[in-house]
């Protein structure tokens, strides 16, 4: 999951590299692959808010070997009925 302001600092630095991947705003190292996106119910990306109100745009990806998932999956306020999601860094 991609914060909106961090998405758009990493897909200007994405724009630098010649490949389809995308790389963390901070570090540099690859995260995923734009040709690795999933598009659960018609599409790869929305737009989502989370229980406090703040905005985010979601992107799902088949993969991302550059993430690490952090906690047990729950399904308390899945933007995707019926699966669990977790914080991934």
């Amino acid at each position: 999951m991609f914060d909106a302001e961090l998405e758009t600092a990493a897909a200007t630095k994405s724009a630098e590299k010649p490949d389809d991947g995308l790389y963390c705003a901070r570090c540099g190292h690859l995260v995923t692959r734009r040709r690795w996106a999933l598009a659960p119910d018609g599409g790869h990306e929305r737009i989502c808010a989370n229980p406090a109100g703040r905005m985010f745009t979601v992107v799902c990806f088949l993969e991302a070997p550059g993430a690490t998932d952090r906690g047990a999956p729950t399904e308390e306020f899945t933007w995707f009925t019926g699966h669990a999601w977790n914080f991934a860094h």
